[in-house]
C-alpha cells in the first residue's frame, strides 16, 4: 500500500506584524544601554492568533551602511502576556546598523507549534550603544489534518549574550581551504530533531567576501560532516546573503559534540564570522 505524503495540506500561512498602511514591519529596539535587552514589543496578540501554528518564518528587515555603526543583535521570540512572557526562540542573530543606506531581508523559518489564544512579541539587544531598530515580521503557518505537527522549542548554541555575539569560526590562512574545527559545544544537553545556523559578521568592516562552512559532530579530529554546502556572500555594504540556512531536519543527538569550520575565497580577517547553533526539539 502506497504511503501519504505529510508535506503541505496547511489552510494558511499569514503574516502577523506587519504593517500595510505603511508597507513596512514593526519595529524592535534594543535597550539604549549596551548588551541590555529592550522591552517586549507586540507582534499577534492573543485575541488575533486564531489557530494553530506549525511553523513559524521570522523576516528581519535590517539597514547596512559603510558608515563603522554596525554590529550584531540577538533577538527572543515569545509568547504570553505582557510582563510573562515565555521565550521560545531565543537568541536570534542578526547584524544591525544605526544608519540607513542599504536594506536587506533575513529569513529564519522554524517548525515549532505555537497554540491558538496566545500574545506573541520579540524584544532584542545590541553590540551598539543607543537603541538600535530592525524591522521584524512573521509569517506564521497553520497545521493541517494531515501534516506533521511542529516541534515544540528552540535552544540557541554558540551566542553570548554578556557581548551579544555567537562563536567566531576563523577560516583557513590560505585561501579556499577549509580552516579548524570549532567547538559549539562538547556535549549537548538535549536531542535535535534538526537545526538552523546563522552567521553574521559582527562589528567593524564588511568586504565582498565568498565564505562556506560544515557543520560536524563527533570527537575533536573525528568530525562527522552533518551539513555542508552553505553559501554566504557578504559586501562591502554591511549585508550579505546566505547568512541564515534553512531548517535542515538532521537529527544530532544528547551527548553529542558538535563543531563547525569555514573556509574563504579571501584572507581577508573580515571572512571570520559569529555562528550560532539553533537546536529544534
Amino acid at each position: 500500500m502506497s504511503d501519504f505524503s505529510l508535506i503541505g495540506g496547511s489552510a494558511y500561512a499569514l503574516e502577523a506584524g506587519y504593517d500595510y498602511s505603511a508597507t513596512a514591519p514593526t519595529d524592535i529596539a534594543s535597550s539604549a544601554t549596551i548588551h541590555t535587552l529592550g522591552s517586549y514589543v507586540e507582534l499577534l496578540s492573543a485575541a488575533n492568533n486564531t489557530y494553530p501554528i506549525t511553523e513559524i518564518e521570522i523576516l528581519f528587515s535590517k539597514y547596512g551602511s559603510s558608515s563603522g555603526n554596525q554590529g550584531n543583535m540577538l533577538f527572543n521570540l515569545a509568547i504570553g502576556g505582557a510582563g510573562s512572557e515565555q521565550i521560545i526562540i531565543p537568541n536570534i542573530l542578526i547584524e544591525a546598523s544605526t544608519s540607513v543606506t542599504n536594506t536587506s531581508v533575513y529569513r529564519y523559518c522554524v517548525p515549532i507549534s505555537i497554540p491558538s489564544g496566545v500574545r506573541i512579541s520579540m524584544n532584542a539587544q545590541s553590540q551598539l550603544t543607543g537603541a538600535t531598530t530592525i524591522g521584524a515580521s512573521l509569517i506564521l503557518t497553520a497545521g493541517a489534518l494531515g501534516s506533521d505537527g511542529g516541534l515544540s522549542t528552540v535552544d540557541d548554541i554558540g551566542a553570548t549574550t554578556a557581548t551579544t555575539r555567537g562563536t567566531v569560526v576563523a577560516t583557513s590562512g590560505t585561501i579556499d581551504t577549509f580552516g579548524s574545527w570549532v567547538e559549539m559545544s562538547a556535549s549537548l544537553a538535549k536531542s535535535y530533531k534538526g537545526f538552523v545556523i546563522s552567521a553574521f559578521k559582527a562589528s567593524g568592516s564588511w568586504s565582498g567576501l565568498e565564505v562556506t562552512y560544515e557543520v560536524g559532530v563527533g570527537s575533536a579530529g573525528n568530525e562527522e560532516v552533518i551539513f555542508s554546502g552553505q553559501h554566504i556572500i557578504t559586501g562591502t555594504q554591511e549585508f550579505g546573503s546566505g547568512m541564515v540556512s534553512g531548517f535542515k531536519p538532521v537529527g544530532v543527538a544528547s551527548g553529542e559534540r558538535i563543531a563547525i569550520r569555514a573556509q574563504s575565497d579571501s584572507t581577508n580577517a573580515d571572512k571570520n564570522l559569529d555562528y550560532v547553533f539553533y537546536g529544534v526539539r
